[in-house]
């Protein structure tokens, strides 16, 4: 008989970059490396957040920048239920660092 293979989990890290500080990409790696090798690393937001803000975090940390579109007001624009209901499988509880 052959011996199973141990199966290592996949974690995707995927961040709001609109809603939520650029420091935070470290500490959500070290948090989702817990629960396996990270394979998917995407920051999704606006142009001007994507450009300004986040650009040299997202290289620095090698995720994949991913243009989101503002189709409504800031206000009524729903970026987390957007992001929740494509990755529902993938979402665990990650705590913010003290230091935010």
């Amino acid at each position: 008989m052959s011996t199973p293979i141990p199966v290592e989990s996949r974690v995707a890290v995927l961040v709001d970059c609109d809603n939520v500080p650029a420091e935070i990409l470290e500490h959500a790696l070290l948090m989702a490396a817990q629960f396996g090798r990270v394979v998917v690393r995407r920051g999704y937001g606006n142009q001007v957040t994507l450009a300004n803000k986040w650009q040299d975090a997202l290289v620095r940390q090698a995720f994949t920048p991913c243009l989101q579109y503002q189709y409504a007001p800031e206000r009524t624009r729903p970026t987390s239920r957007w992001l929740w209901t494509r990755w529902k499988r993938c979402s665990i509880s990650v705590p913010t660092p003290s230091v935010l």
